[in-house]
């Protein structure tokens, strides 16, 4: 049986089925097309005598269909698969933006709307894997109760008591056969989706990357120009200007407008006013004006926030057909809808990123991990990092230097330039649990075990050595005067150091080996003398020193 694609999928399911036999089609290619196409369902069909139980007939009718659902999954697969590798290859290959600044702030809120809607399409993706394994796992069990029915059905028809009875039976096994042939199909079907999704998964990861690569080298170098502004204002009148055309032949026809047309006229109008709030924001210096047109904007996000409330309430009611409103047209009117609230909630943001609160530093901090990546950014005061040789407690993050101090209470000013421009290492990024070690050598012959024992208890005996995850014992090696031991452990950063640790541990390993009588060892070295020929001895006075004159 072959296990490519979603191969391991099928296995699985069919490796606790041995009573099913060769002609059920149970084995074989589940993944390629060809192997598909040539199922037997259809030729089974066009062979059934006339008289052929209505209930095998249905089933076959039902195989046929599954396989080429399982055809049409094949299909699918492949498409995910080359827009999940073109979408590597365009990651891979970019190499950062061939324009040059500025760039218009309009190419700023299509790559953060794109950064949104893919992370939409990364939650739906997930929801749907959920589905397909909970089908899949349906569709094992279906597969386990056809065949176990079917063997109950060849049992008895083995020792059924009549012709009749036989011929019955046998017709009940041939339907379960087949129904589990249905369920083999469809395991291999939702694999084969499986897959699909996994590769959609990633396509969506790598597009998000790249959005997200682009984001950052286009942020702190946008400007809202005149030119795009007056293009804005030009497309909005004209649309205006053929919404009221509409409304005015409407009116002069004696019939109802459209509600849907009357809302676009007064969102355009909405929209108008969004733009130009936003231009005066980010162009206009004066705290008045700028003050303004924050009031705007959260004037405008909260009556757009209310419309696209209504539209999701009729469109989730069904009350579109009493207020005679085509749900085709108001989906369309709220997807644009949604589209300008995603636009304000930019501009808000946008706004408030220039207008720092008191906690300027957190903001500092946000902006700087973001444009430049650096987990160093996420640091605390009680953080301990390894930077340019030097490793200490975080104290101060500023704009041009932060300060480290070394644990001997020296502080030492790191230039941020340093910091970005060379690896560092953030001990306690995550969490405050550090590992350490101690060396420990004994005498040549002293009871290995033991040693681990003893090295252990002191371990456990220390307060701030922790239990969890628990010390550990390396018998590291035979060494030139000594057989070494590692004792490692874990402490808690926030209440301890390593240095004064390491060393209440060693005070405690030399009393505890000394109680046991094991010597720790000390260096030695064995001379070797030649004695193939008598040694010389001789023997000198010391040379005599004279007293000095005058002395």
């Amino acid at each position: 049986m072959k296990t490519t694609g979603c191969g391991w999928l099928i296995a699985a399911c069919l490796a606790f089925a041995p009573g099913l036999r060769a002609q059920d089609s149970l084995e074989g290619d589940f993944s390629t097309r060809p192997a598909i196409e040539k199922r037997p369902a259809r030729s089974e069909i066009s062979s059934l005598p006339a008289d052929a139980d209505p209930a095998l007939r249905d089933h076959l009718q039902q195989l046929a269909a599954v396989c080429q659902y399982h055809l049409a999954a094949v299909g699918v697969l492949s498409k995910a698969q080359q827009a999940s590798d073109h979408a590597a290859q365009e990651l891979s290959s970019w190499h950062g933006l061939t324009q040059q600044p500025p760039y218009s702030i309009l190419q700023l809120d299509e790559l953060r709307e794109s950064i949104a809607m893919l992370a939409d399409a990364r939650r739906a993706a997930e929801v749907q894997l959920r589905i397909l394994n909970t089908e899949a796992e349906s569709a094992r069990n279906q597969l386990d109760d056809h065949q176990e029915a079917g063997r109950r059905f060849s049992d008895t028809a083995q020792s059924a008591a009549t012709p009749e009875a036989r011929q019955r039976t046998e017709s009940d096994a041939k339907v379960e056969d087949v129904a589990s042939r249905i369920a083999t199909e469809a395991i291999a079907r939702l694999g084969l989706r499986l897959e699909a999704e996994q590769a959609e998964l990633a396509m969506i990861k790598s597009q998000s990357e790249l959005a997200q690569l682009e984001l950052e080298a286009k942020q702190g170098k946008t400007t809202f120009s005149q030119q795009d502004l007056a293009a804005i204002q030009q497309r909005i009148a004209k649309e205006r200007a053929e919404s009221v055309a509409a409304l005015t032949a409407a009116s002069s026809g004696s019939s109802e407008p459209n509600p849907l047309l009357v809302w676009k006229t007064e969102f355009l109008d909405l929209e108008k006013s969004f733009w130009d709030a936003r231009f005066a924001a980010l162009n206009r210096q004066e705290p008045a004006i700028r003050k303004q047109s924050r009031a705007t904007l959260n004037q405008l996000k909260s009556q757009v926030d209310d419309w696209i409330e209504i539209a999701k309430l009729r469109l989730a009611g069904g009350a579109t057909k009493a207020a005679e409103i085509d749900p085709a047209q108001l989906r369309d009117s709220l997807q644009r809808a949604s589209r300008i609230q995603r636009r304000i909630g930019f501009a808000i943001t946008d706004l408030d990123g220039s207008h720092p609160d008191p906690q300027v530093l957190d903001r500092i901090k946000a902006a700087l991990l973001s444009f430049w990546n650096a987990e160093l950014y996420l640091a605390e005061e009680t953080d301990i990092v390894e930077a340019d040789g030097i490793i200490g407690r975080i104290r101060r993050i500023g704009l041009r230097a932060s300060i480290v101090r070394h644990f001997d209470g020296i502080d030492t000013l790191i230039p941020n330039s340093t910091l970005l421009e060379n690896r560092v290492t953030n001990w306690t990024l995550s969490d405050s649990l550090l590992r350490h070690f101690v060396l420990v050598g004994v005498a040549y012959g002293s009871p290995t075990r033991e040693v681990s024992h003893i090295l252990l208890a002191v371990a456990a005996e220390h307060g701030l050595v922790l239990r969890d995850p628990a010390p550990e014992i390396r018998f590291e090696d035979f060494g030139d005067n000594a057989l070494q031991f590692r004792l490692l452990f874990w402490f808690d950063s926030t209440k301890t150091q390593r240095d004064p640790l390491a060393s209440d541990l060693r005070f405690m390993i030399d009393k505890a080996l000394a109680e046991a009588g094991i010597a720790i060892a000390y260096p030695q070295r064995d001379i070797h003398l030649d004695t193939a020929a008598p040694l010389r001895v001789e023997l000198s006075r010391p040379p005599k020193i004279e007293p000095e004159r005058g002395a």
